[in-house]
C-alpha cells in the first residue's frame, strides 16, 4: 500500500462533547452554546420588551426536571411528548419568562415553578395553548 492511499484511510476523530457544544431540544429551537459569554446581538429575539431584557444576559441552558410530573409537562410545553429526553438534554433560557430565572447567585438558576412559555413560529397544528394540552392528556 502506498503513502496516499495509507493517508486516505487515516480517519478524523470524532468530535469531542466540548466540540458539539450544548443545543435546545425544544421543538424548532436551533441555539447552541456559544463558547464566549457576551450578551446576545441586537438581531436575536423579537422586539418585545421581554426580549429585550433578555438580551442584556447570556444565554443560559437547563436540565429538564427528574420529578415525573414535572418532566411530563416540560415535554408537552416543548411539544415533545412523544420524545424521551437523555439525562444531557438541555432547553436554552430563551423559552422561559425573565422572572422564571434566579440570577443572584453566580449561577443562573430556574425558579421552582419555571415552565417553557416561549416560542417563535411553531407550525399551526402546534400551536394550541400548552394548557389545553394537558387537559386533553389527562382526560384520556
Amino acid at each position: 500500500m502506498s503513502d496516499s492511499q495509507a493517508q486516505k484511510k487515516v480517519r478524523r476523530p470524532r468530535a469531542t462533547k466540548a466540540e458539539k457544544g450544548t443545543q435546545c431540544c425544544a421543538y424548532g429551537c436551533k441555539k447552541r452554546k456559544k463558547s464566549r459569554l457576551n450578551g446576545r446581538s441586537d438581531s436575536e429575539g423579537s422586539e418585545d420588551e421581554e426580549s429585550a431584557l433578555k438580551r442584556c444576559h447570556p444565554r443560559t441552558f437547563h436540565s429538564i426536571p427528574s420529578d415525573p410530573e414535572r418532566r411530563r409537562a416540560w415535554l408537552v410545553g416543548l411539544h415533545r411528548e412523544k420524545w424521551t429526553p437523555s439525562s444531557h438534554s438541555r432547553v436554552c433560557s430563551d423559552h422561559f419568562k425573565e422572572s422564571d430565572m434566579d440570577r443572584t447567585g453566580q449561577t443562573v438558576r430556574l425558579r421552582s415553578e419555571a415552565f417553557p412559555t416561549r416560542f417563535k413560529s411553531l407550525p399551526k397544528h402546534l400551536r394550541m395553548t400548552v394548557s389545553s394540552q394537558l387537559l386533553n392528556q389527562t382526560a384520556e
